[in-house]
């Protein structure tokens, strides 16, 4: 497909989101927090809290909030990013910052001023008083830097400077804010650093700190670098020096639209999904404006690097990422030789639709109904005692595990029909089962972390399936990582197997040939022989989990996944047997 001005479409950077005004609500919020900050400056020194996980739009609320406080001419706001200090600078980098904030007299004045202190314990001489503020900033933290006394005495200066320039105007006090973006990005020493800083330091009258982070990730660094047994803990720790948290709550549904709507906009691909696929990428990317990006900076980059993605019309392109992203489990079906889930989801969702309204009246409808019904061996629709509600129960079980909740979801449905029905479905459809969808998905790292797994040295594994080249990945996997894998291809192999070897773990497959219950017979089979020894964790790894199969499984006391981690996470775990 040749390229024109409708196809050239942009990446979107990281940065705060500023495409619409007030794309997620925050307006209220902030005018709520600045306000809060106004009315409770008596109060300080006090810290807020900025929570939520990364890309909710923490940056953008600290932004508008910095804004706001900014109109206010007794409020001077000043930017602290912990994550752009070197390692082991985190402390001084932060009290530079806040030092010099200030106008440079407050600092001389305070030195100069107090006797408790000592101009020359901090290193400061009458040249103090010519010098600028940074190199007076310096000098005294050279001084906190070779002196354990002068460090002891650091946050006094603190405090005395921040009470010279608060009352400097003889008017209303004025308030110093320091914003601390990207704690969560830290290593768990330099978020410790920053904590500790505020509170040893920086914690005086006259100062609010408003701290953005996951207090997921902040917990776990607390946790990790002080050693604390459990997160109740490291929480606990927490809010010693955050008093006041606030959680950036869900984006509402016509907040999340207008996100979406201007992100697609600003990259030039608005013009590609539809209001059924921007639901879907809401729903998948939970109004997450990071996540939104990385979706559409993942079909930019795609498709404007990758010469085999401009032959194929974009809006089929984007669908089909759509999917792979946003339905894993689904894509991964595709990525099997065994079957058309495409074809086989639609014919299910056709006749669930019939069967839901109960409507035969034309011989064409019977025929959908029908068609679906006998791929799973049950009766149609002219077998007596057999009502549109029991066919339906009976079609629920038979089907992948998967499609009855997604047949429930209208926008996935669409998305499915447009995409069978696309110019370029063939095309797309081979790149599914070739594994080249999941590439351009960069965060899909399954095939990587096969070869990282660890829990399988020594592992006696038995694999019984009829059709083993399909496995040979995960074969090598097993093996390169210290398992040792036996192969059987058939029910007598299997015994064969059971009786020459003690196995921990058996793998196996469900339908061989014509039969689509050989290996649950099989295993049947084995369990009743007393001379066999089946091994104590049973897998079924099969392209096709249903109800019905999930029960079968359950009464063998065996597991079933259709997802090679799982599959790989189910053996790593399975109890070692010392024999």
């Amino acid at each position: 497909m040749e390229r024109d001005e409708a196809t050239r479409f942009v990446l979107l950077g990281d940065q705060p989101h500023t495409v619409v005004s007030d794309p997620l609500g925050f307006e209220a919020i902030v005018e709520g927090l600045a306000d809060l900050i106004l009315r409770s400056r008596d109060a300080t020194p006090f810290t807020l809290g900025i929570e939520g996980t990364w890309g909710t739009g923490k940056s953008t609320l600290m932004g508008g909030l910095r804004n706001r406080l900014l109109e206010h001419g007794e409020v001077l706001t000043v930017g602290f990013n912990a994550w752009t200090a070197q390692e082991g600078e985190v402390v001084e980098a932060f009290i530079k910052t806040v030092l010099g904030a200030v106008k440079p007299r407050y600092l001389r004045n305070a030195l100069y001023g107090q006797k408790a202190i000592g101009m020359l314990r901090f290193g400061v001489s009458s040249l103090a008083g010519v010098i600028g503020q940074a190199r007076t900033v310096e000098r005294v933290w050279d001084s906190v830097a070779s002196d354990p006394q002068a460090r002891n005495e650091l946050r006094d200066l603190v405090r005395v400077t921040v009470e010279g320039w608060r009352k400097g105007r003889g008017r209303q006090e004025r308030l110093l804010c320091v914003f601390v973006d990207d704690l969560d990005r830290c290593s768990p020493k330099a978020v410790l650093e920053v904590l500790e800083g505020m509170k040893l330091y920086l914690d005086v009258p006259g100062v609010v700190f408003v701290v953005g982070y996951d207090e997921g990730i902040v917990s776990e660094a607390v946790l990790q670098e002080k050693g604390y047994s459990s997160k109740t803990k490291a929480r606990d720790y927490l809010e010693k020096f955050i008093q006041i948290s606030y959680r950036i709550p869900p984006s509402l549904e016509r907040q999340s639209r207008d996100l979406v709507a201007s992100l697609l906009r600003a990259s030039g691909t608005d013009r590609l999904l539809g209001q059924a696929e921007r639901r879907l990428v809401i729903e998948g990317s939970e109004s997450n404006p990071r996540s939104i990006k990385r979706f559409i900076n993942r079909f930019v980059l795609a498709y404007d690097l990758d010469p085999r993605w401009r032959q194929v019309n974009p809006r089929g392109l984007v669908r089909a990422l759509l999917l792979q992203i946003y339905f894993p489990e689904f894509a991964r079906m595709l990525e099997r030789p065994d079957g058309d889930p495409v074809e086989e989801f639609l014919e299910y969702v056709t006749a669930r639709e019939i069967l839901q309204r109960e409507d035969f009246e034309s011989d064409a409808q019977k025929t959908l109904v029908n068609l679906a019904l006998d791929r799973y061996g049950l009766p149609g629709l002219g077998d007596r005692g057999r009502g549109p509600n029991d066919l339906l129960s009976m079609l629920d079980e038979k089907v992948r595990l998967e499609f009855p909740e997604l047949a429930g979801r209208q926008e996935f449905v669409t998305l499915v029909r447009e995409l069978a029905t696309g110019e370029d479905w063939d095309e797309l459809r081979s790149a599914f089962s070739r594994g080249e969808l999941a590439r351009i998905d960069s965060e899909d790292t399954r095939a990587e972390s096969f070869w990282r797994m660890s829990g399988f040295e020594g592992r006696r594994v038995l694999w019984v399936d009829d059709e083993m080249e399909g496995n040979k990945m995960l074969v090598k996997t097993l093996e390169e990582n210290g398992a040792f894998v036996s192969t059987a291809g058939s029910a007598e192999e299997f015994k064969a197997g059971l009786e020459n070897g003690i196995y921990e773990v058996l793998v196996s497959d469900i339908a061989r040939g014509e039969d689509s219950d050989a290996g649950f017979e099989a295993l049947r089979e084995a369990m009743a022989d007393p001379e066999l020894e089946v091994p104590f964790r049973v897998i079924f790894f099969t392209s096709v989990v249903s109800s019905e199969r999930v029960k079968m499984a359950k009464a063998l006391h065996a597991e079933i996944t259709n997802d090679a981690e799982a599959l790989l996470d189910f053996i790593a775990a399975t109890p070692r047997d010392e024999r």
